[in-house]
């Protein structure tokens, strides 16, 4: 077993493991808004979309348009939230096909509908029917006369679920990479890729992956591996992704900003502590959270046996 697999498969491991101890846990529907809120909002980024993650929340909370930004950011957010609310209202499909042609269909239509109004080739749940020019270097799309063989093919084969012992994360990684290979649409085969792995995710009984902007880098560099044959890099990203967003479940109720926390050190400290992973935190939207506990258990990690023996 190479090193990568070893490690995918006890990060996997892991998750399940947290994953079927909040199983018994019904998330509140504030926690599930706040995850299909920075899913919508980094996806859509992803896509172009200039919205803030406060214009994105007015938009899907309260339908009201906030700030100066383009027609078609708030267009493609609107629509892209409604696709990705029906994902997350899925219930686990413990066996049997996991996705099928017409829900593929179906989530396109319902991620770019808005985006018909602006954009004469946004044609919800159209097939492409032109060359397209390569998704990313090396990529290139299948003619357009293929694409219905394509994904048939494609949903016949992966869309069953991972095959007996295999990583699940890395089927995940398999499916998404060569979903945007196909390139089915014309607009939106990426946002449709993302958003059908999160409904595969919903029906293994687990969160959405999210793709905050922080991580955009890493996610993108993630798909180039995948696009040049080493899946491990993305499967990797969703799994860390999965493992942090499930963290939202099952958070204390005294979870405190970083600020709030400083004191016996500062909130730049925290902060970098978090995100190496040494202090244990969950993010709401885009912020990061912890406790005076984790705090504490962090510094506590941080002594050295001469500062026991002071």
């Amino acid at each position: 077993m190479i090193r990568g697999d070893r490690e995918l498969r006890a990060l996997e491991e892991d998750v399940l493991e947290l994953a079927d101890g909040t199983r018994a846990l019904e998330a509140s529907e504030q926690a599930k808004f706040a995850l299909r809120l920075e899913e919508v909002w980094g996806s859509c980024a992803l896509a172009g979309s200039a919205t803030t993650l406060a214009q994105t929340r007015a938009l899907l909370q309260r339908g009201v348009v906030a700030g100066d930004r383009a027609l078609r950011d708030y267009l493609m957010l609107w629509s892209y939230g409604q696709a990705s609310a029906w994902a997350q209202a899925q219930r686990p499909r413990p066996a049997g096909a996991q996705v099928t042609v017409a829900e593929i269909r179906g989530l396109h239509a319902r991620a770019t509908a808005g985006m018909a109004l602006v954009e004469s080739d946004a044609t919800p749940g159209a097939w492409r029917t032109h060359n397209a020019r390569p998704v990313r270097r090396g990529v290139v799309p299948v003619p357009p006369s293929l694409i219905v063989s394509e994904i048939a093919s494609f949903v016949d084969r992966y869309g069953h679920g991972a095959a007996a012992g295999a990583s699940r994360f890395l089927w995940l990684a398999t499916f998404q990479e060569r979903l945007e290979r196909i390139r089915p649409f014309s607009a939106g085969s990426g946002r449709v890729a993302r958003l059908t792995v999160n409904l595969l995710l919903t029906r293994m009984g687990l969160p959405f992956a999210t793709i905050p902007p922080r991580a955009t880098r890493i996610y993108r560099e993630a798909l180039t591996y995948a696009d040049a044959g080493n899946l491990y890099p993305l499967a990797h990203y969703l799994a860390r992704s999965v493992q942090r967003n499930l963290g939202r479940f099952t958070a204390p109720a005294d979870l405190r900003t970083l600020a709030a926390l400083a004191g016996p050190v500062s909130e730049d400290a925290l902060r970098k502590a978090a995100l190496r992973g040494r202090l244990r935190h969950v993010y709401v939207g885009a912020r990061l959270f912890s406790t005076a506990l984790w705090r504490d258990e962090y510094l506590a990690s941080r002594l050295t046996p001469s500062d026991l023996r002071e």
